[in-house]
């Protein structure tokens, strides 16, 4: 069966170390795979390689006027080459840009979502964009919020954090997989075997457990000292940086955890973050 099944989730949430999860499990190797082939098993929609592959190297890919009126053409072709189906990697949220869906749904097959507390996401963000904590917070309540292109990605429309959740989640839906990035970390085999058994993975534990210790934070931590990580910010020393949840609590003081509570109540409480002390502001 051709076409895609998304793996989705505002920036700095998890979905790297979903994609080194499903690289490992799908390969099924006795050892963690390099990053390298990683990327190549789950790769991105928003790669410039795509768009000069469909429409020649000219193709300004710059323009995101222009990449919006083509995107979903290009996501279909990107299914067409493929006769399985294929992960591709957004932090775009489900929604619209410059007039135009940002996805193809004749070509979507399935999606699996990751939700991080915005806490935790602002602090983690913050060096990856080469922010301060109180400009990732900004950011994050953007709804206008979206990355620059480079030489290697087009554009990708994130909105803010609540609408990004909202867009992807507010509607259950039997093809689409909403996981918390918490989960991940402290019931990683009960919420792994759920995303190998949504995608159909006929796997065992064993292989299921080995996927996940072949994917670990401190695996992929070693993978990138020693093989550098292409997606790595120019603003950031290293892409994983930390894995954890809760290092906001030692990070942002009380006004700043209330602007991230008073911008995004409504999703924050559907996925039980907000702290203690701040139900009501």
């Amino acid at each position: 069966m051709q076409g895609i099944v998304w793996l989705s989730s505002y920036p700095k949430s998890g979905n790297t170390w979903m994609r080194a999860f499903l690289a490992n499990l799908l390969s099924d190797q006795p050892g963690p795979l390099p990053l390298t082939e990683v990327q190549k098993i789950c790769t991105g929609e928003s790669l410039v390689s795509w768009y000069k592959m469909f429409f020649g190297e000219d193709f300004p890919t710059d323009d995101n006027e222009r990449v919006a009126a083509v995107r979903g053409e290009v996501q279909k072709r990107i299914a067409g080459l493929f006769k399985i189906p294929v992960f591709l990697k957004t932090h775009c949220y489900l929604g619209e840009a410059h007039g135009h869906q940002i996805f193809n749904m004749d070509v979507t097959l399935a999606a699996i979502y990751i939700v991080r507390n915005p806490l935790d996401v602002a602090i983690s963000a913050a060096p990856h964009y080469g922010f301060g904590i109180d400009e990732s917070i900004d950011y994050l309540a953007n709804e206008q919020s979206c990355s620059k292109a480079d030489e290697k990605l087009v554009y990708e429309k994130t909105a803010d954090w609540s609408l990004h959740v909202k867009s992807w989640t507010q509607i259950a839906h039997p093809g689409l997989l909403v996981l918390r990035y918490e989960d991940m970390l402290d019931k990683p085999e009960k919420t792994f075997t759920r995303v190998a058994r949504f995608i159909n993975a006929r796997k065992t534990k064993k292989q299921i457990r080995q996927a996940i210790k072949n994917s670990s934070f401190r695996t992929l931590q070693n993978l990138e000292e020693k093989e550098s990580f292409s997606e790595k910010s120019i603003h950031s020393e290293r892409f994983f940086r930390q894995g954890k949840s809760g290092g906001w609590k030692n990070t942002l003081n009380d006004e700043q955890i209330r602007r991230v509570v008073r911008a995004h109540r409504e999703q924050m409480q559907r996925f039980g973050y907000i702290p203690q002390g701040y139900e009501e502001d």
